[in-house]
């Protein structure tokens, strides 16, 4: 039986200690025998430079994260991130269109999704 996406998930951060984002429908993030399964964003993400977005914003929650829990910043940063470029997502896509959606459309609207 083929194995789902959190388990795969779940062995490569067992057997290498990072944490895991694995994009798709229902991204998952996996960190530290943890797994979580992001309920924002749309196929319209699917578009050029998405995941370049979604790295900036991990990047950048890690870096406020860091400061108030060192240990689990990059799981933090990681989940709220996700959930965050997906709900920027899900805004965009209702503005725009999932057809018509290009990664500056997420990136307009995470102001709007922190809210």
């Amino acid at each position: 039986m083929p194995k789902s996406r959190s388990e795969v998930a779940l062995e490569f951060t067992d057997k290498t200690g990072v944490t895991l984002i694995l994009k798709g429908n229902a991204t998952v993030v996996a960190s530290d025998g943890n797994h979580y399964i992001n309920d924002t964003g749309n196929p319209g993400m699917a578009t050029a430079g998405s995941g370049d977005v979604l790295t900036g914003m991990v990047a950048a929650f890690w870096a406020q994260w860091i400061l108030q829990n060192a240990a689990k910043a990059a799981s933090t940063a990681a989940v709220g991130a996700v959930w965050c470029h997906g709900r920027a997502g899900d805004i965009a896509a209702n503005e725009f269109g999932e057809i018509s959606m290009v990664a500056t459309d997420i990136i307009d609207s995470i102001p709007l999704a922190l809210r």
